[in-house]
């Protein structure tokens, strides 16, 4: 239970930093909502299927949030994944850096590093607790 505890610190710790990080300009705010709204809906999938990989129920008995937002041809790839929690962590690191370079997260890269090392350690995490 301990190294899923620091799963969910990990990647909780991650997302609220992002969320922290959005650009307060009015201007910004769709682009903002959009941005937070599927962050959300990446990490809600990537818990998911990291509990899934370890649980002893079967994996329809977990949820997420929705998939709204993403396309479907992505989801059918996740589908047959592998490895679908690095394949999330990958999108959800592509999604950081697009939110990043259009202004949507304003804050210095060695501060959006730490996002990163908080993802890393997560999917490290999950992965030791199989």
């Amino acid at each position: 239970a301990t190294l899923l505890q620091q799963v969910r610190g990990e990647w909780f710790n991650a997302i609220s930093s992002l969320f922290a990080f959005c650009s307060k300009d009015r201007k910004d705010r769709l682009k903002v909502e959009r941005f937070q709204h599927l962050l959300v809906r990446l990490m809600s999938m990537l818990y998911c299927t990291a509990l899934q990989k370890i649980a002893l129920i079967p994996p329809e008995k977990f949820e997420t949030i929705s998939t709204l937002g993403i396309d479907p041809n992505s989801l059918a790839v996740l589908a047959n994944a592998d490895e679908q929690c690095e394949v999330l962590v990958h999108w959800i690191q592509r999604h950081v850096i697009e939110g990043y370079n259009s202004g949507v997260v304003g804050v210095p890269a060695p501060i959006l590093s730490r996002v990163f090392q908080e993802l890393s350690r997560g999917l490290v995490n999950a992965q030791n607790v199989r």
